[in-house]
Protein backbone atom coordinates (compact mmCIF):
# COMPACT_ATOMS: atom_id res chain seq x y z
CA UNK A 1 0.00 0.00 0.00
CA UNK A 2 1.27 3.82 -0.64
CA UNK A 3 1.87 5.44 2.28
CA UNK A 4 0.57 9.52 2.22
CA UNK A 5 3.28 11.79 4.07
CA UNK A 6 1.53 15.11 5.85
CA UNK A 7 2.73 18.24 4.86
CA UNK A 8 2.52 21.24 7.16
CA UNK A 9 2.81 24.75 5.54
CA UNK A 10 2.93 27.66 7.55
CA UNK A 11 1.15 30.91 6.77
CA UNK A 12 2.35 34.38 8.48
CA UNK A 13 0.34 37.32 7.93
CA UNK A 14 0.22 40.92 9.34
CA UNK A 15 -3.44 42.19 8.05
CA UNK A 16 -4.58 45.63 8.11
CA UNK A 17 -8.49 46.01 7.80
CA UNK A 18 -9.95 49.30 7.04
CA UNK A 19 -13.72 50.94 6.05
CA UNK A 20 -15.52 54.15 5.07
CA UNK A 21 -19.07 54.57 5.05
CA UNK A 22 -19.87 57.58 2.35
CA UNK A 23 -22.07 59.69 4.04
CA UNK A 24 -24.55 60.19 1.07
CA UNK A 25 -27.53 60.33 3.03
CA UNK A 26 -26.44 62.80 6.04
CA UNK A 27 -26.73 59.94 8.60
CA UNK A 28 -23.20 60.52 10.06
CA UNK A 29 -23.30 64.04 9.35
CA UNK A 30 -26.94 64.26 11.80
CA UNK A 31 -25.44 61.71 14.50
CA UNK A 32 -22.46 64.09 14.88
CA UNK A 33 -24.35 67.03 15.04
CA UNK A 34 -26.29 65.70 17.40
CA UNK A 35 -24.04 64.49 20.00
CA UNK A 36 -22.02 67.37 19.77
CA UNK A 37 -25.05 69.59 20.60
CA UNK A 38 -25.78 67.24 24.08
CA UNK A 39 -22.54 67.91 24.55
CA UNK A 40 -23.08 71.32 24.36
CA UNK A 41 -26.14 71.11 26.15
CA UNK A 42 -24.21 69.31 29.07
CA UNK A 43 -21.91 71.90 29.98
CA UNK A 44 -24.58 74.17 29.88
CA UNK A 45 -25.97 72.28 32.60
CA UNK A 46 -22.72 72.48 34.84
CA UNK A 47 -22.78 76.31 34.29
CA UNK A 48 -26.47 76.65 35.52
CA UNK A 49 -25.22 75.09 38.69
CA UNK A 50 -22.72 77.41 39.28
CA UNK A 51 -24.59 80.16 38.90
CA UNK A 52 -27.40 78.93 40.95
CA UNK A 53 -24.94 78.08 43.65
CA UNK A 54 -23.08 81.36 43.46
CA UNK A 55 -26.90 83.17 43.66
CA UNK A 56 -27.68 80.90 46.91
CA UNK A 57 -24.58 81.92 48.35
CA UNK A 58 -24.94 85.72 47.94
CA UNK A 59 -28.88 85.72 48.98
CA UNK A 60 -27.87 83.61 52.15
CA UNK A 61 -24.85 86.03 52.89
CA UNK A 62 -26.65 89.14 52.52
CA UNK A 63 -29.65 87.87 54.60
CA UNK A 64 -26.91 87.01 57.23
CA UNK A 65 -26.08 90.39 57.19
CA UNK A 66 -29.40 91.86 56.96
CA UNK A 67 -29.88 89.61 60.29
CA UNK A 68 -26.93 91.09 61.96
CA UNK A 69 -28.55 94.69 61.38
CA UNK A 70 -31.55 93.71 62.76
CA UNK A 71 -29.81 92.59 66.06
CA UNK A 72 -28.13 95.26 66.73
CA UNK A 73 -30.94 97.35 66.21
CA UNK A 74 -33.02 95.08 68.53
CA UNK A 75 -29.99 95.14 71.14
CA UNK A 76 -30.45 98.63 71.23
CA UNK A 77 -33.76 98.58 72.20
CA UNK A 78 -33.44 95.69 74.40
CA UNK A 79 -31.48 97.59 76.77
CA UNK A 80 -33.66 101.16 75.90
CA UNK A 81 -36.47 98.48 77.00
CA UNK A 82 -34.37 97.82 80.46
CA UNK A 83 -33.88 101.28 81.07
CA UNK A 84 -37.90 101.75 80.67
CA UNK A 85 -38.67 98.87 83.20
CA UNK A 86 -36.26 100.29 85.77
CA UNK A 87 -37.67 103.81 85.60
CA UNK A 88 -41.64 103.01 85.58
CA UNK A 89 -40.79 100.28 88.29
CA UNK A 90 -39.52 103.29 90.37
CA UNK A 91 -41.95 105.27 89.67
CA UNK A 92 -44.71 102.67 90.73
CA UNK A 93 -42.76 102.08 93.63
CA UNK A 94 -43.17 105.66 94.56
CA UNK A 95 -46.78 105.41 93.57
CA UNK A 96 -47.00 108.13 90.79
CA UNK A 97 -48.44 105.20 88.30
CA UNK A 98 -50.48 102.15 88.53
CA UNK A 99 -49.02 98.93 88.39
CA UNK A 100 -50.29 97.97 85.06
CA UNK A 101 -47.96 100.54 83.29
CA UNK A 102 -44.94 98.63 85.11
CA UNK A 103 -46.11 94.87 84.04
CA UNK A 104 -46.64 96.12 80.07
CA UNK A 105 -43.03 97.36 80.39
CA UNK A 106 -41.71 94.32 81.65
CA UNK A 107 -44.17 92.24 79.23
CA UNK A 108 -41.97 94.35 76.52
CA UNK A 109 -38.72 93.50 77.37
CA UNK A 110 -39.45 90.31 77.43
CA UNK A 111 -40.83 90.25 73.93
CA UNK A 112 -38.03 91.89 73.08
CA UNK A 113 -35.36 89.34 74.52
CA UNK A 114 -37.67 86.53 72.33
CA UNK A 115 -37.30 88.57 69.48
CA UNK A 116 -33.62 88.76 70.06
CA UNK A 117 -33.22 84.79 70.35
CA UNK A 118 -35.01 84.08 67.52
CA UNK A 119 -32.97 86.51 64.92
CA UNK A 120 -29.76 85.03 66.51
CA UNK A 121 -31.26 81.48 65.66
CA UNK A 122 -32.20 82.62 62.14
CA UNK A 123 -28.56 84.19 61.83
CA UNK A 124 -27.07 80.56 63.24
CA UNK A 125 -28.98 78.68 60.46
CA UNK A 126 -28.29 80.93 57.97
CA UNK A 127 -24.51 80.80 59.04
CA UNK A 128 -24.93 76.61 58.28
CA UNK A 129 -26.51 77.10 55.26
CA UNK A 130 -23.68 78.99 53.76
CA UNK A 131 -21.32 76.69 54.78
CA UNK A 132 -22.91 73.59 53.34
CA UNK A 133 -23.07 76.05 50.28
CA UNK A 134 -19.17 76.69 50.16
CA UNK A 135 -18.30 73.06 51.31
CA UNK A 136 -17.10 73.72 54.42
CA UNK A 137 -18.22 72.28 57.91
CA UNK A 138 -20.49 73.96 59.96
CA UNK A 139 -18.86 73.92 63.21
CA UNK A 140 -15.66 75.47 61.79
CA UNK A 141 -17.57 77.87 59.57
CA UNK A 142 -17.88 81.81 60.93
CA UNK A 143 -18.30 85.28 59.84
CA UNK A 144 -18.17 88.08 62.11
CA UNK A 145 -20.85 90.43 62.99
CA UNK A 146 -21.68 93.23 60.31
CA UNK A 147 -24.59 95.15 59.78
CA UNK A 148 -25.59 95.40 55.65
CA UNK A 149 -25.33 98.81 54.62
CA UNK A 150 -25.61 100.80 51.23
CA UNK A 151 -27.79 99.44 48.88
CA UNK A 152 -28.18 97.10 45.86
CA UNK A 153 -26.80 98.61 42.42
CA UNK A 154 -29.37 99.97 40.53
CA UNK A 155 -30.59 98.17 37.18
CA UNK A 156 -30.19 100.50 33.93
CA UNK A 157 -33.51 100.83 31.75
CA UNK A 158 -34.10 99.29 28.90
CA UNK A 159 -32.75 95.58 29.01
CA UNK A 160 -32.67 94.17 25.71
CA UNK A 161 -34.85 90.62 25.84
CA UNK A 162 -31.63 88.92 23.84
CA UNK A 163 -29.20 88.69 27.53
CA UNK A 164 -31.68 85.80 28.49
CA UNK A 165 -30.00 84.17 25.81
CA UNK A 166 -27.12 83.77 27.96
CA UNK A 167 -28.99 81.87 30.13
CA UNK A 168 -27.69 78.38 30.82
CA UNK A 169 -30.88 76.70 31.47
CA UNK A 170 -31.88 78.41 28.15
CA UNK A 171 -28.99 77.42 26.25
CA UNK A 172 -28.88 74.03 27.22
CA UNK A 173 -32.64 73.65 26.40
CA UNK A 174 -31.88 74.80 23.26
CA UNK A 175 -28.72 72.73 22.60
CA UNK A 176 -31.00 70.20 23.31
CA UNK A 177 -33.64 70.63 20.86
CA UNK A 178 -30.95 71.05 18.25
CA UNK A 179 -29.66 67.45 19.07
CA UNK A 180 -33.05 66.00 18.74
CA UNK A 181 -33.81 67.90 15.76
CA UNK A 182 -30.39 66.25 14.63
CA UNK A 183 -31.38 62.83 15.38
CA UNK A 184 -34.64 63.15 13.16
CA UNK A 185 -32.42 63.23 10.11
CA UNK A 186 -30.32 60.55 11.05
CA UNK A 187 -33.25 58.50 11.66
CA UNK A 188 -34.57 59.48 8.71
CA UNK A 189 -31.20 58.11 6.63
CA UNK A 190 -32.20 54.41 7.89
CA UNK A 191 -34.37 54.06 4.73
CA UNK A 192 -31.33 54.95 2.11
CA UNK A 193 -29.11 52.31 1.61
CA UNK A 194 -25.72 52.28 3.27
CA UNK A 195 -22.51 52.60 0.89
CA UNK A 196 -19.18 51.59 2.37
CA UNK A 197 -15.93 51.46 0.93
CA UNK A 198 -14.08 48.21 2.90
CA UNK A 199 -10.62 47.38 1.86
CA UNK A 200 -7.40 45.00 3.41
CA UNK A 201 -3.85 45.37 3.20
CA UNK A 202 -1.27 43.66 4.93
CA UNK A 203 1.89 40.72 4.22
CA UNK A 204 1.20 37.10 3.89
CA UNK A 205 3.80 35.06 3.22
CA UNK A 206 4.65 31.08 3.69
CA UNK A 207 8.35 32.17 5.31
CA UNK A 208 8.62 34.39 7.87
CA UNK A 209 11.58 35.68 7.13
CA UNK A 210 10.06 36.83 3.63
CA UNK A 211 7.00 38.16 5.73
CA UNK A 212 8.05 42.09 5.18
CA UNK A 213 8.87 41.83 1.77
CA UNK A 214 7.61 43.54 -1.25
CA UNK A 215 6.78 39.92 -2.73
CA UNK A 216 4.57 39.32 0.23
CA UNK A 217 2.30 42.72 -0.12
CA UNK A 218 -1.72 41.70 -0.78
CA UNK A 219 -4.36 44.04 -0.72
CA UNK A 220 -7.92 44.23 -1.60
CA UNK A 221 -10.36 46.80 -2.17
CA UNK A 222 -14.46 47.08 -2.93
CA UNK A 223 -17.41 49.02 -2.39
CA UNK A 224 -20.64 47.53 -1.03
CA UNK A 225 -24.21 48.74 -0.12
CA UNK A 226 -26.48 47.12 2.40
CA UNK A 227 -30.21 48.16 2.25
CA UNK A 228 -32.81 46.91 4.78
CA UNK A 229 -36.01 45.46 2.68
CA UNK A 230 -38.48 44.68 5.72
CA UNK A 231 -38.08 45.74 9.23
CA UNK A 232 -41.39 45.44 10.05
CA UNK A 233 -42.03 49.09 10.93
CA UNK A 234 -39.09 50.05 12.91
CA UNK A 235 -37.39 52.32 10.87
CA UNK A 236 -41.43 54.28 10.72
CA UNK A 237 -41.16 54.05 14.39
CA UNK A 238 -37.76 55.06 15.08
CA UNK A 239 -38.20 58.72 13.45
CA UNK A 240 -41.81 58.96 14.89
CA UNK A 241 -40.22 58.43 18.05
CA UNK A 242 -37.19 61.04 16.99
CA UNK A 243 -40.18 63.89 16.61
CA UNK A 244 -41.91 62.86 19.29
CA UNK A 245 -38.37 63.38 21.15
CA UNK A 246 -38.19 66.67 18.88
CA UNK A 247 -41.71 68.50 20.09
CA UNK A 248 -40.84 67.29 23.94
CA UNK A 249 -37.25 69.46 23.51
CA UNK A 250 -39.00 72.12 21.97
CA UNK A 251 -41.87 72.49 24.53
CA UNK A 252 -38.76 72.05 27.23
CA UNK A 253 -37.53 75.13 25.83
CA UNK A 254 -40.46 76.96 25.38
CA UNK A 255 -41.50 76.42 29.43
CA UNK A 256 -37.86 77.54 29.91
CA UNK A 257 -37.97 80.65 28.03
CA UNK A 258 -41.34 81.10 29.75
CA UNK A 259 -39.59 80.63 32.93
CA UNK A 260 -36.97 83.37 32.43
CA UNK A 261 -38.96 86.05 31.03
CA UNK A 262 -41.13 85.38 34.88
CA UNK A 263 -38.27 85.36 37.06
CA UNK A 264 -36.90 88.71 34.93
CA UNK A 265 -40.54 90.36 35.56
CA UNK A 266 -40.72 88.80 39.26
CA UNK A 267 -37.61 90.54 39.89
CA UNK A 268 -37.91 93.84 38.88
CA UNK A 269 -41.32 94.41 40.52
CA UNK A 270 -39.87 93.38 44.05
CA UNK A 271 -36.89 95.96 42.98
CA UNK A 272 -39.22 98.47 41.59
CA UNK A 273 -41.76 97.93 45.08
CA UNK A 274 -39.11 97.69 47.34
CA UNK A 275 -37.33 100.58 46.22
CA UNK A 276 -40.47 102.85 46.88
CA UNK A 277 -40.74 101.22 49.86
CA UNK A 278 -37.37 102.03 50.78
CA UNK A 279 -37.43 105.54 50.35
CA UNK A 280 -40.49 105.89 52.34
CA UNK A 281 -38.71 103.91 54.89
CA UNK A 282 -35.68 106.29 54.97
CA UNK A 283 -37.96 109.41 55.38
CA UNK A 284 -39.49 107.68 58.43
CA UNK A 285 -36.24 106.68 59.28
CA UNK A 286 -35.08 110.46 59.50
CA UNK A 287 -38.36 111.85 61.00
CA UNK A 288 -37.69 108.86 63.80
CA UNK A 289 -33.95 110.32 64.32
CA UNK A 290 -35.16 114.09 64.42
CA UNK A 291 -37.92 113.44 66.91
CA UNK A 292 -35.42 111.77 69.07
CA UNK A 293 -33.27 114.64 68.67
CA UNK A 294 -36.23 116.93 69.31
CA UNK A 295 -37.49 114.94 72.38
CA UNK A 296 -33.50 114.64 73.81
CA UNK A 297 -33.45 118.79 73.72
CA UNK A 298 -36.69 119.37 75.66
CA UNK A 299 -35.41 117.09 78.31
CA UNK A 300 -32.67 118.65 78.33
CA UNK A 301 -34.12 121.76 79.19
CA UNK A 302 -36.34 120.22 81.82
CA UNK A 303 -39.21 120.37 79.49
CA UNK A 304 -39.42 116.18 79.26
CA UNK A 305 -38.37 113.42 81.08
CA UNK A 306 -35.32 110.76 80.65
CA UNK A 307 -38.28 108.29 79.98
CA UNK A 308 -39.62 110.37 77.08
CA UNK A 309 -36.42 110.10 75.35
CA UNK A 310 -36.17 106.53 75.87
CA UNK A 311 -39.39 106.21 74.25
CA UNK A 312 -38.24 108.37 71.42
CA UNK A 313 -35.25 106.45 70.87
CA UNK A 314 -36.79 102.64 70.70
CA UNK A 315 -38.98 104.43 67.90
CA UNK A 316 -35.86 105.15 66.14
CA UNK A 317 -34.57 101.80 66.81
CA UNK A 318 -37.42 100.16 65.17
CA UNK A 319 -37.67 102.04 62.20
CA UNK A 320 -34.02 100.86 61.89
CA UNK A 321 -34.35 97.68 62.06
CA UNK A 322 -37.07 97.52 59.80
CA UNK A 323 -34.40 99.74 57.12
CA UNK A 324 -31.76 96.90 57.50
CA UNK A 325 -34.91 94.04 57.04
CA UNK A 326 -35.96 95.56 54.17
CA UNK A 327 -32.28 96.45 52.71
CA UNK A 328 -31.63 92.53 52.79
CA UNK A 329 -34.51 92.03 50.78
CA UNK A 330 -33.63 94.92 47.89
CA UNK A 331 -30.21 92.82 47.73
CA UNK A 332 -31.58 89.60 47.59
CA UNK A 333 -34.18 90.77 44.70
CA UNK A 334 -31.20 92.04 42.79
CA UNK A 335 -29.61 89.20 43.03
CA UNK A 336 -32.39 87.13 41.77
CA UNK A 337 -32.88 89.50 38.81
CA UNK A 338 -29.24 88.91 38.35
CA UNK A 339 -29.50 85.02 38.35
CA UNK A 340 -32.49 85.56 35.90
CA UNK A 341 -31.02 87.61 33.74
CA UNK A 342 -28.06 84.37 33.46
CA UNK A 343 -25.11 86.39 35.46
CA UNK A 344 -25.97 90.07 35.05
CA UNK A 345 -27.23 93.03 32.76
CA UNK A 346 -23.79 93.65 31.37
CA UNK A 347 -22.78 92.64 27.46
Amino acid sequence: PIQLKPIYLNTFSVPLALSYEVDLWGRVRRSFESAGAQAQATVADSQNILLTLTADIAVNYFLLRSLDGQTASLEGDLQLRGDSVRILQARYGAGSIPEMDAAQARAGLAGARSDLADLRRQRAETLDALALLCGRPASSFTLTASPLAGSPPAVPAGLPSSVLERRPDIAAAERNLAAKSAQIGAARAAWFPVVRLTGQAGYLSGQANNLFSMDSLAFSLGPGASLPLFTAGRTAAQVRQAQSAYQESLANYQQAALTAFKEVEDSLAQITFWTAQAAAQADALASARRVTELTQARCDAGLLTHFEVVTARRAELQQERQTAELTGRRYAATIRLIKALGGGWKE
